[in-house]
């Protein structure tokens, strides 16, 4: 009797077909049932994977084998014998569960279950053994999912789940200190759990950054886009072939150690990359590739394979030797069988030894149950009572039931106390949750096996990880092999650097040289200070140069110390500008004081024309203000007021907390890859973290820089004072020119090198080095060598005046003595002169010196299996009850019995209308899902096993619960229709074949979301996502449609639905715009979240699904800890995307039946009035309407009209009819009736299915209710709603557009009226990339300047041509100036072409390759007629080497020029012909140092901006040779200028204007090298300097050319008076010599002259007075 129930139950289903034709519904029964055994055969079914993603066949001798030893072992189940029934799953989960129906409805009755051959066959029968009774064992699965012990209730595994690997994972990853990793993870459950788990860890460690991959399973790995050249550490969590496919991709790309390294799982086959290679043959790969792929990768694997060297002794007494012989003899003996175990003759199939296990645990409790049952009498009597055995019956496993809860308790009970060492190595012992218990996990390297064949290499154990305290990776000794080093993980490892010891050394010594010196130099002062020589130079002066030299050797010092100490380097970047500052005023402060006093002297500025020399050379006192008291006390003004701003500084930034230090990337080396690991460094060194720094220095050098520029033009004006012996006024020239550059050095430095860690320190130290030593030279190593030549210090020659400055070389003796006649007279007349005067001042006084909703449980328990009957059966009505069952979620993660009034409302037109269901009234059996799954199948067989026969199903509340309920309603021939689900897991009519949803499936949101980024332009999006798979599915779609818009990037963050939102850290500054895709409570938490961390509108919008309830952020969840309005100020202008499946307020339209949307709202009130009082809890919808009422309304019509048809259907189709009573039972002839039907109804529902397919009605949602293939309602067009302020009363949601073309073209249509953003439209975080080119006023003023620059060129060269007959012209080299001329044409225009703004990258490309040709050429012709114009000069008066005049005729030194044009245009033309078969001659795109970015508005609009450079870096070296050689030449030249300082004729001044023009051209060179490669990602800075040192230095040279000219032809307009010796004209020397009696005549009066002046003075002096004084 009670057979026939479970059959009604479960009927044998004659449609379900096996994957392998079979003749009996088993594939095989072993061992063969022996009909002369006299023990009682009990079986259980075996289900494992012939074939599909997973095979496990090779499991079953590992299985006969423990059958064999049970049936041979008589203290085993006693008179009982042991054996399978074989099903095939296919590992796949549709096949499972017809072959769980298969095994479940065919004799002989199972009194067990052992498989389902892999994880994804498993869990669907894994969770329905439970409801019949009996256990279940898995050898073959590890999935995490099945570590649940309320959905598996009497699931046992002999596998660990995976999930523990991610300890493996995560211990490798801690143990070599990897900081990134990238984790490449299939669409199985069985990986997302270990991936879920990994990233838990990963978050918890802040240290660790990762970038996850996640492809489906039919998706090819190359599609997704895997892999990332920054990311060398792999975590591949995947099967074995997807995993070669994987590697053949990583092969292509490159991918191969020792720079990247792959983690993979370790269960993979020993030599897995082998396998099955010409699949991946067909990525063009090969065996041997994958191994170079994988050589020295690492697995994480459980150890629960046993080692192959293995002796130990496991259950039944077998070595595993023994048994891996016994496996190849059942391996040989099954040949002749169909199940495929050939491949396996040569080793055990790897999962064989668990099944094995699996057998064992099985029988062993089997038979511990059997013993309780014959001992314990209670027991046997529960057990008897369950399989209706007559009263007094003894109950024995003969008499088992799918209702013995008895023996399945007990079953239970013994599994879980299991214990016994299995031969896996390991004991066979299961926790809590049924899993096998391993505390420890191994660790393989593939290592390279020996020299040969790529892929000959080998999986080594190299250590292990136990998962007791905080799962460490312990290696084993000399295990691991890195043979090139450990790789590298692709973060830069950011080292700290500082100054290279070499350049530490090198200028510690010459630093502490220079302080030797200096203190020498101090020594030398204190020593011979009373000396006139050293007393002359202003001695007490020069104690404040030294001490000055000393603080600035100490700051060169300062600077070359190597420090990576934070505190240290903030100590010495605030020490450097005090002493830079301080000695600075003292030494240089002094020279330029120096300077001062020298014009003052010799310019007469005070109307000290009678003391004008006398003062130096007598000792006459000078005026009070220029005593050097009083030019101390100056310096020491300076010295006070850089102190006071340097305190101010300190005490300032000191308030701010801003005198520390910061790390900023060295731009001199930013980073470098070393090794064949590739490890990547990134170098950082310490700059002073104040920007103030800035200020500071431009108010130190600011105003130094101005006493400088007034110094240097003093210098000029007094460049040809000299006194002879002292030299005192040309050293202290010399020393401001040195000073004025070390200056420059500094402030340029400072400003363009201070990221330069070895570079900065090496200028300024340099300049300061030079600059320093230089000018204690000129002050002091003149007194020196005076002092030796002249031990007293008391010889001072007499005053060189202007007018015999030009020596004349190389002439006759009587030469020689007319100039040394004419000095001596000049001499002494000056001498008698003096002598007058001192004479008088001997009369004078004295001169004194001064000094979703929330989760709502049930009120109350429901007596009996259902909650509630509606509508309520009425005794009086003679129509006959049909009933359908409605599945709604009372509470859990989501709740909707709110939609229950909808059905209700339907039921009462049905029952009232006539023409629907004649002769029938429709009711619900109520029951709730807790949208649980597990809730939900309960539900699913308490209607099933309870009466009244259900005819149909609805429901079961939410996506979760309704995937297991429609994955089995057609095994019980009942349709199901859902209206509250819309997981787009429900889209597979094979798995779900009788299954209808009036939601469109839930993923549209994503083609509504991805409306919204393209709409706004978006770039770049995060996504945070609950791993549930309504949503997952959801972002794989949109994530799939932002892969193929490449303008998109994104971030996902997944989080586990039993973790919470809390678990991952969701949020990120630089994302801007967030998709939650998550259930409403979950919502809930990331607003929270959000408005603690600031993320709210202008600057961050969040995207939610639009199906959440009506004010769903004003929900109380527990897990929250921030009010309703916080939650809104987050939510406020943020967007909501929804199918247009939803009525919006206020639409009115009929629909069925015949109901306007009013209506039916006012029909819901009605009813929610009615049931306020019932168990329903539908108090919170009073006020309005529970979103999924309408469908589920619309759900209850359908089905009810479906239901309609076949009804009719059956009455006039007699061949329907018939075949319906057969399936029915019922007597031949009657008549069959839907109060006939039964679960085994397969012609009623195939007709019912039909009807459905074919539903089309106006629905109450506004959308006509009718279904696609899959069962799927149609929606085309998914709204957008905005949540907008309404007032003081918080937000609410309008709709402010739509999305139409679902998955076409995705167009977003925008209702401008309703939109709303005061602030603007939120950008994405996406720096908005400009390209900046040089600021249209610096273009318009250099224009005109280099305009001007032209005109004055061009009228230079009018003048000189018009005027090229002169004498004063013609002496100039007319023809070589106009070379000159054309230099500074090019020039000019090489400005023009600098600031011309380009952001087209065809005119930036043209401009960069211009420039080098106009300023090199420009350089050379118009700069190196000036060098070769120094040259000659320096020639003409020294005469070296016997050089010829004849040498240097115009038309030579044109043809160099042209020499130095020519070598230019072939540099140039070689440089542009290579770099064009390299194809570098364009441009690329560089970050704007000058303002790299800058953000805008409420929105913080980020722009960043860009200028274009050239692409080639052959340009350094192009720019090396083209300056190096004009270096060279310009360096000669400066030292011959200040070689022939002193040569000049009187009206044509060509040597002092060719060595000015000397100068200026090595400070224009000067600037250009410095400015090239320094300042190139300035977009303005670049230009200004060079264009300005070009501007500057061209036009100073047309002037000091052609101005003197011009002026010589203003005051002489015929241009031919020429003062005696003149300079070289314009072809030849010029005589400068006069005539042989002419020279006698004067050598004659000369002498007489000499003779009257001593005469005289010897009257003067009585006591007579020695000239050489």
């Amino acid at each position: 009797m009670f057979l026939q129930l479970i059959f009604f139950v479960f009927p044998v289903q004659s449609s379900v077909t096996l994957a392998l034709e079979y003749q009996e519904p088993y594939h095989q029964i072993y061992p063969p049932v022996n009909e002369t055994d006299g023990r009682t055969p009990l079986y259980f079914a075996l289900v494992l994977s012939f074939g599909g993603s997973y095979k496990s066949i090779g499991a079953l001798p590992g299985i006969q084998i423990a059958l064999d030893y049970i049936n041979s072992e008589p203290s085993i189940l006693p008179g009982y014998s042991l054996h399978y029934t074989l099903t095939d799953s296919q590992c796949d989960r549709s096949t499972a569960i017809r072959s769980y129906f298969t095994q479940m409805t065919n004799p002989p009755t199972k009194v067990g279950w052992v498989g389902s051959g892999c994880s994804p066959a498993t869990e669907p029968t894994a969770e329905l053994t439970q409801y019949h009774n009996i256990t279940q064992v898995s050898c073959v699965t590890s999935s995490p999912d099945l570590y649940n012990r309320e959905q598996f209730r009497y699931y046992f595994q002999l596998l660990s789940p995976e999930a523990p690997g991610a300890y493996g994972f995560y211990s490798i990853i801690k143990y070599f200190g990897w900081r990134k990793v990238g984790i490449i993870t299939q669409g199985e459950n069985v990986f997302i759990a270990t991936v879920s788990l990994l990233k838990m860890l990963l978050n918890e460690d802040s240290e660790v950054e990762y970038t996850e991959w996640f492809f489906r399973t039919e998706q090819s790995i190359n599609s997704t886009g895997v892999f990332d050249s920054q990311v060398r550490i792999y975590i591949v969590e995947m099967y074995s072939h997807r995993a070669r496919e994987l590697f053949c991709e990583a092969y292509k790309r490159g991918l191969l150690p020792p720079k990247y390294t792959f983690i993979t799982s370790g269960w993979y086959k020993e030599r897995w990359w082998e396998e099955g290679y010409s699949s991946a043959a067909d990525y063009n790969c090969t065996a041997e590739d994958l191994a170079s792929v994988a050589l020295y990768s690492l697995a994480s694997v459980l150890p629960e394979f046993p080692d192959e060297d293995s002796d130990t002794i496991a259950e039944p007494n077998i070595t595993l030797r023994e048994f891996n012989s016994l496996y190849k003899e059942a391996v040989r003996s099954d040949f002749n069988l169909l199940n495929g175990l050939m491949e396996y003759n040569n080793k055990p199939f790897t999962y064989s030894y668990q099944c094995h296990e699996a057998t064992l645990a099985f029988a062993n409790a089997l038979n511990n149950t059997i013993a309780d049952l014959a001992e314990n009498e209670t027991l046997n009597r529960e057990a008897a009572e369950e399989s209706g055995l007559p009263e007094g019956e003894t109950f024995t496993m003969d008499n088992f039931t799918y209702a013995n809860s008895a023996v399945v308790s007990r079953m239970f009970e013994h599994l879980q106390n299991t214990m016994f060492p299995g031969i896996s190595g390991n004991d066979v012992k299961f926790n809590e949750q049924g899993t096998r218990i391993i505390n420890k996990l191994r660790i393989y390297q593939y290592q390279r096996n020996q020299e040969g064949s790529k892929a000959d290499m080998v999986r080594s154990e190299v250590g292990e990880v136990l998962l007791t305290g905080n799962s460490t990776f312990h290696p084993f000794p000399s295990a691991l092999s890195f043979p090139e080093g450990i790789p590298n993980d692709g973060i830069p490892i950011e080292d700290v650097v500082t100054v290279s010891v070499a350049l530490t050394v090198v200028y510690v010594i010459l630093a502490t040289a220079g302080l030797v010196f200096a203190v020498g130099c101090l020594l030398f002062n204190i020593i011979f200070r009373q000396r006139r020589l050293v007393r002359l130079s202003s001695s007490n002066l020069n104690y404040l140069i030294g001490l000055g030299a000393i603080v600035l050797y100490v700051n060169v010092i300062t600077l070359v110390i190597p420090t990576t100490n934070a505190d240290f380097a903030a100590i010495l970047c605030n020490t450097n500008p005090w002493l830079v500052s301080v000695g600075y005023s003292l030494c240089y402060g002094t020279m330029i004081i120096k300077m001062i006093r020298v014009w003052v002297i010799f310019n007469n500025i005070l109307e000290l024309k009678a003391l004008r020399w006398n003062c130096i050379l007598f000792n006459i006192p000078l005026h009070p203000l220029l005593r050097d008291n009083l030019l101390g006390l100056f310096i020491l003004c300076l010295t006070i007021i850089d102190v006071f701003i340097l305190l101010l500084f300190t005490v300032t930034e000191g308030v701010r907390g801003n005198l520390g230090v910061k790390l900023t990337t060295n731009q001199e080396l930013p980073e470098e890859t070393i090794g064949a690991t590739a490890e990547y460094h990134k170098y950082f060194l310490y700059v002073c973290e104040s920007e103030g720094q800035v200020v500071l220095y431009a108010i130190l050098f600011g105003y130094k820089g101005i006493l400088q520029i007034l110094a240097l033009l003093l210098a000029f004006r007094t460049r040809n004072v000299k006194v002879k012996g002292l030299d005192d006024s040309v050293y202290i020239a010399a020393s401001v020119y040195v000073t004025s550059i070390v200056l420059t050095v500094i402030i340029v430095s400072t400003y363009t090198l201070r990221d330069y860690v070895n570079a900065y320190p090496a200028v300024v130290g340099m300049g300061l080095l030079l600059g320093t030593t230089m000018i204690l030279g000129l002050v002091f190593i003149p007194r020196m060598v005076g002092l030796y030549k002249d031990p007293k210090g008391d010889t001072i020659n007499t005053v060189r005046t202007r007018e015999d400055r030009s020596q004349n070389f190389g002439r006759s003796s009587n030469d020689r003595e007319l100039k040394t006649l004419r000095r001596r007279v000049t001499e002494t007349e000056i001498t008698l002169k003096n002598m007058n005067l001192r004479l008088l001042s001997q009369r004078l006084p004295s001169v004194v010196e001064g000094a979703e909703e929330a989760a709502i449980p049930l009120s109350s328990s429901t007596e009996g299996p259902y909650h509630q009957i509606y509508p309520p059966l009425n005794g009086t009505d003679d129509r006959t009850p049909l009933f359908i069952s409605v599945v709604l979620a009372f509470g859990g993660e989501r709740v909707s019995h709110g939609a229950l009034p909808g059905v209700q409302i339907a039921l009462d037109y049905i029952n009232r209308e006539p023409s629907i269901l004649p002769g029938y009234s429709l009711h619900y059996t109520l029951t709730h899902s807790e949208c649980n799954r597990v809730a939900a199948l309960r539900s699913y067989f308490s209607q099933l096993k309870n009466p009244p026969t259900k005819i149909g199903w609805v429901g079961s509340g939410c996506s979760p619960a309704t995937e297991p309920t429609a994955e089995l309603t057609h095994f019980y021939n009942i349709t199901q229709l859902s209206c509250v689900s819309s997981s787009p897991e429900l889209q597979n009519r094979e798995r779900f074949p009788y299954y209808f949803q009036l939601l469109a499936t839930n993923v549209l949101p994503a083609h509504g979301f991805y409306g919204i980024i393209q709409h706004f332009g978006w770039k770049r999006i995060g996504l945070i996502v609950q791993d549930e798979k309504l949503y997952t599915a959801t972002v794989d779609i949109l994530k799939k449609m932002l892969d193929e818009n490449a303008e998109v990037d994104y971030t996902e963050i997944r989080f586990r639905s039993d973790k919470g939102f809390g678990s991952v850290k969701a949020f990120d500054k630089s994302i801007r715009i967030y998709v939650l895709a998550m259930y409403s409570l979950h919502a809930l938490d990331a607003a929270c979240e959000a408005y603690r961390r600031g993320f709210h509108y202008p600057k961050y919008v969040i995207i939610t699904f639009g199906w959440y309830v009506r004010q769903w952020w004003e929900m109380d969840a527990p897990s929250t800890n921030c009010t309703a309005e916080e939650r809104a100020q987050v939510l406020l202008y943020s967007m909501a995307a929804v199918p247009s499946q939803f009525p919006r307020e206020g639409d009115e339209y009929k629909a069925e039946p015949n109901t306007t949307l009013s209506e039916f709202n006012s029909l819901y009130h009605d009813v929610v009035k009615r049931e306020i009082n019932s168990q329903n809890n539908l108090q919170n919808y009073s006020d309005y309407i529970f979103p999924y009422a309408y469908q589920c309304n619309e759900a209850t019509l359908a089905f009810a009209y479906a239901l309609n048809r076949t009804i009719a259907d059956l009455a006039v189709n007699e061949t329907l009819n018939r075949e319906a009573a057969e399936e029915s039972g019922l007597p031949e002839g009657e008549t069959f009736t839907m109060a006939n039907f039964t679960y085994a109804n397969s012609a009623v529902v195939s007709r019912m299915f039909e009807h459905l397919q074919n539903t089309t009605f106006p629905g109450i949602t506004g959308n006509v209710v009718r279904f696609n293939n899959h069962g799927t309602r149609e929606i085309e067009t998914v709204r957008i709603l905005q949540y907008q302020g309404k007032g003081f009363e918080g937000i609410e949601r309008v709709e402010v557009g739509a999305v139409t073309g679902v998955g076409v073209d995705n167009t977003f249509l925008a209702n401008n009226i309703s939109f709303f953003f005061p602030d603007g439209v939120p950008i994405d975080g996406v720096p908005i990339e400009e390209v900046v080119t040089v600021s249209m006023g610096l273009t318009v003023v250099y224009m005109i300047l280099a305009a001007a620059g032209l005109v004055f060129t061009t009228t230079c060269l009018v003048f000189m041509f018009y005027f090229r007959k002169r004498r004063l012209i013609r002496l100039s080299s007319p023809n070589l100036n106009y070379i000159i001329g054309l230099g500074a044409i090019v020039l000019y225009l090489n400005v023009i072409v600098l600031v011309i703004p380009a952001k087209s990258e065809n005119v930036a490309t043209v401009i960069c390759n211009t420039n080098p040709w106009l300023i090199s050429l420009g350089y050379s012709l118009c700069y190196g007629i000036i060098i070769i114009k120094m040259i000659r000069v320096w020639v003409l008066f020294n005469r070296p080497f016997g050089f010829k005049t004849s040498l240097f005729k115009d038309y030579l030194m044109a043809l160099f020029v042209l020499s130095l044009a020519i070598i230019d245009v072939v540099i140039l033309l070689t440089y542009t012909a290579t770099e064009a078969v390299r194809d570098n001659l364009g441009v690329k795109l560089t970050a704007n140092r000058e303002l790299p970015g800058e953000t805008f508005g409420a929105t913080a609009e980020y722009h960043k901006y860009f200028l274009y450079v050239c692409e080639s870096d052959g340009q350094v070296v192009l720019y090396a040779i083209l300056f190096g050689y004009k270096g060279i030449l310009q360096v000669l030249s400066l030292l011959l200028a200040f070689r022939t300082r002193n040569v000049k004729v009187k009206g044509l001044d060509d040597s002092v204007y060719i060595a000015a023009s000397v100068y200026v051209t090595s400070i224009v060179l000067t600037v250009i090298i410095v400015s090239t490669y320094t300042l190139r990602d300035y977009v303005n800075a670049y230009p200004v300097v060079v264009g300005m040192g070009l501007l500057l230095g061209t036009t100073m040279i047309l002037g000091l050319v052609f101005i003197p000219r011009m002026v010589g032809l203003y005051k002489d307009p015929k241009g031919e008076t020429v003062s005696t010796f003149a300079t070289s004209g314009q072809n030849d020397e010029a005589e400068q010599t006069k005539s042989g009696g002419d020279m006698e005549n004067e050598l004659k009066k000369l002498r007489c002259r000499v003779i009257e002046l001593e005469t005289t003075i010897k009257s003067h002096a009585p006591g007579g007075l020695d000239l050489s004084t």
